[in-house]
């Protein structure tokens, strides 16, 4: 069995939603022995320490890093300065994991899956199976991407960066080019800076794996139950589960973090749901969202499906 980090890079905002995931990922790799690691970048003070001492027990390291090691560029940017932040010659493979997932199913066979050197295992991004629908909303996509540079073969296989898995050997070099693209370019004149970059970088030798580990959190009830079964789930807009229990994910969704304070009361403070009027707006948003938003089409469906019978792993 290969040596394994699964990493989490986050702020103090984004550290309970991690710790939540990091609790259910550590749930289903128990016997496996895999390192958890939540980067924390932040200075270091009474937050990072209670939390660093409320999880150790649990098996999940939080690494506190100053964010001057970040040298000016966002959050979103931390997860191309891995390796300078952990050791990453101890472990054979790195499985990268956004703060705003949730682990709902068995993930052996993504923690067994062996992508070939040079290459990161990774899922589709939603917009590379949408580039060609009807509505103008999803081929402002595909404009984007081709005044980019991204040729149409690669705007097909373009992937989302909220879970991958790569080779520390690799990761080096990949970060290294990423962050010359964003010097280069700009992060203001790009939509999805990091993001764009990786696909960009990669060239098209991504190998990509199916939507199971990375389920866009609002196929939820849009008729995919048939077509893929998910492993991991990502909340990738506002409002997420942590704001409260909007559709479509509801209750379910949001009990996870409600259980978590329960659980660890001295980090109470890290979690502040919606009120009010945000609640409300939230509320009346996502409803909207869920009349209007064509998820759930056939055409959709039937793209994520004929993708499916193809993916990796």
């Amino acid at each position: 069995m290969s040596a394994s980090c699964w990493c989490y890079t986050v702020n103090q905002n984004y550290l309970l939603p991690a710790l939540v995931s990091a609790l259910q990922l550590r749930a289903y790799t128990d016997r496996r022995g895999d390192r958890i690691v939540v980067v924390l970048i932040d200075d270091e003070g009474e937050v990072s320490r209670e939390a660093a001492e409320a999880m150790r027990p649990c098996g999940i390291e939080i690494v506190v890093v100053p964010p001057s090691l970040m040298m000016g560029y966002p959050l979103y940017c931390a997860r191309l300065f891995l390796c300078q932040i952990i050791d990453c010659s101890r472990f054979d493979f790195i499985n990268y994991i956004d703060a705003d997932t949730q682990f709902v199913g068995e993930v052996a066979a993504f923690a067994d899956a062996n992508p070939r050197p040079g290459s990161i295992l990774a899922v589709p991004d939603i917009m590379s199976i949408v580039i060609d629908h009807p509505s103008k909303s999803f081929q402002a996509h595909g404009t984007y991407f081709t005044q980019l540079g991204i040729p149409e073969h690669h705007q097909r296989i373009y992937f989302n960066t909220g879970v991958m898995k790569f080779r520390p050997s690799d990761w080096g070099a990949i970060s290294k080019e990423c962050l010359a693209f964003l010097r280069r370019h700009g992060l203001a004149d790009l939509r999805y800076p990091d993001q764009d970059a990786l696909n960009i970088v990669m060239d098209g030798g991504q190998t990509l794996a199916s939507f199971r580990w990375n389920f866009p959190a609002f196929f939820i009830g849009c008729g995919f139950e048939g077509v893929v079964e998910p492993s991991i789930l990502h909340f990738m807009s506002r409002p997420r589960p942590w704001d409260g229990p909007f559709p479509p994910w509801g209750a379910a969704a949001h009990q996870p973090y409600l259980r978590f304070v329960e659980r660890f009361p001295q980090l109470q403070n890290l979690f502040a749901p919606s009120r009010n009027v945000r609640m409300m707006r939230y509320m009346l948003q996502q409803l909207f969202k869920v009349k209007t938003e064509p998820w759930g089409t056939a055409f959709i469906r039937e793209r994520v499906a004929a993708f499916e019978a193809r993916a990796f792993v």
